[in-house]
């Protein structure tokens, strides 16, 4: 049953996509509001930022990759083909955000 929901979602974003990532450019969307909380409080040198749900990378890793390096992920191939041609360097993962296993620095 779970399985089945994460399918319905990954199609689902990959239907939508492109409409997706026109509403993200639109302007004055509460995602660019809190985008530039994000910015504001970045370190100055090598800040390092982990975008789940990244979409197709714009506005937010975009942006975020001006500043720090940006790792996005999405459950959504449509999404990361999107995001890898808006943000080459950007790193992006296809990948279940729940069921992510990154190696932690301290």
């Amino acid at each position: 049953m779970e399985r089945d929901l994460k399918m319905l979602v990954e199609a689902g974003y990959d239907k939508i996509a492109q409409r997706y990532l026109a509403w993200g450019k639109m302007a004055d969307s509460p995602r660019g509001r809190y985008l530039q909380q994000i910015l504001d409080r970045l370190p100055a040198e090598a800040a390092e930022v982990l975008d789940l749900g990244c979409g197709a990378g714009v506005p937010c890793v975009e942006t975020l990759a001006l500043h720090a390096h940006v790792t996005g992920v999405d459950i959504s191939a449509a999404q990361i083909a999107l995001a890898r041609q808006h943000v080459p360097e950007a790193t992006f993962r296809q990948a279940d955000m729940m069921a992510l296993d990154f190696p932690w620095q301290l």
